[in-house]
């Protein structure tokens, strides 16, 4: 398929044409010409620099925060060497991925995303079957990532506040509350400060870099640290399941879940100035950045492991064993909390990001 079907089969030149044009004494930048060729109208304002786009997509995706959580099922099934090589495994792929989606987004930056080149790409016998499969897969996930989001959120809070006081049982309804008031505050926040959302983005992308040295330095340094090749090549078939390999790849999912959400930079192009080039490099920035951090802090993490049993022990009371891990690392529960709160903080801000995005999915 060449260059000039696939525009034409975003929208013909005579509809280009015919886009009415907003009043005013608007300056018509290369980004809005380029939606008007793709067959859309340029309606929202380019709020998000790079750096900004880029912290969006940096606290979204939450790698390294996010690891220390969906690590859990395959710590517990396969053990340790399970959790680093399905890590490995998973960014190598999700970098393909994005990689490929970079591509895409530089030829049509659209809030769309997947669809909108779906309905490009496609064979014309099938494309508008497969353009509206592909969008609602792509609204029911990301509907998916902000409950998910919100769970975690609460849960967290819930973990910390067991870690303090350890007569506290965390109820079901209690959880129910605060994913509720996770997702008001994150409407509140979209709705009321929507404008302010580009700079505030950049200030927590500083705080997800100087987070991550604040809890793998303390972390690294006050707890006992195991043998490498206790690390590295223990695995565990915790699941009964045949084979090793089998229970391998039943820990794969849960670890690469980490790694989803930096193609919210794709579905924000309509507000990025340069989207076409913007949006790719932070695709690219984003998976090497967190990539590296979340491979660097699962590594430190199961180093610091000292006791495993406990570990396991407190996913069932603390929900997450990381807070078990840092309580026993830094031999402090108030240090514990102030580290924890660091995740929990930025867990929020990756919240109000998620739905942030699923405000732009447009309704086409």
């Amino acid at each position: 398929m060449s260059d000039s079907d696939i525009e034409l089969r975003a929208e013909s030149t005579s509809n280009y044409a015919s886009l009415p044009k907003p009043s005013g004494d608007r300056q018509y930048s290369q980004d809005d010409e380029t939606l008007r060729k793709l067959g859309k109208r340029p309606l929202l304002h380019r709020n998000f620099g790079f750096m900004s786009i880029l912290g969006l997509s940096c606290t979204v995706m939450l790698s390294w925060e996010g690891i220390l959580v969906t690590s859990v099922p395959s710590l517990l099934i396969g053990g340790p060497a399970s959790v680093i090589w399905a890590f490995v495994i998973n960014w190598v792929g999700f970098t393909s991925v994005y990689g490929v989606m970079a591509e895409l987004a530089s030829i049509a930056p659209t809030a769309g995303g997947q669809y909108h080149w779906v309905a490009m790409l496609a064979p014309q016998s099938c494309h508008k079957f497969l353009t509206y499969l592909t969008a609602w897969l792509s609204t029911l996930a990301w509907q998916a990532n902000a409950v998910t989001a919100s769970y975690l959120i609460a849960t967290t809070l819930q973990g910390i506040v067991v870690l303090t006081r350890p007569d506290y049982i965390p109820l079901p309804w209690h959880t129910m509350l605060l994913i509720w008031a996770n997702a008001v505050f994150a409407f509140v926040i979209n709705s009321t400060a929507g404008r302010l959302l580009a700079r505030f983005e950049g200030l927590i992308l500083i705080l997800h870099l100087v987070g991550f040295i604040g809890i793998l330095v303390p972390l690294v340094y006050f707890s006992p640290h195991n043998q490498a090749s206790d690390v590295f090549t223990v695995l565990y078939n915790n699941g009964g399941w045949p084979k090793q390999g089998l229970a391998f790849l039943v820990s794969l999912p849960s670890v690469g879940s980490s790694l989803i959400g930096a193609d919210c930079a794709v579905h924000m192009s309509e507000e990025i100035q340069s989207a076409a080039t913007a949006v790719p490099q932070a695709l690219f920035y984003t998976i090497f950045i967190n990539g590296s951090l979340a491979f660097a802090m699962i590594v430190a993490l199961l180093f610091c492991i000292t006791d495993l049993s406990a570990a396991e022990a407190a996913a069932s009371t603390m929900f997450y064993p990381f807070l078990q891990i840092f309580q026993s690392g830094v031999k402090s529960t108030a240090g514990a909390c102030v580290m924890a709160s660091i995740i929990l903080i930025l867990a929020i801000a990756g919240g109000i990001g998620v739905y942030a995005r699923n405000a732009d999915v447009p309704a086409q």
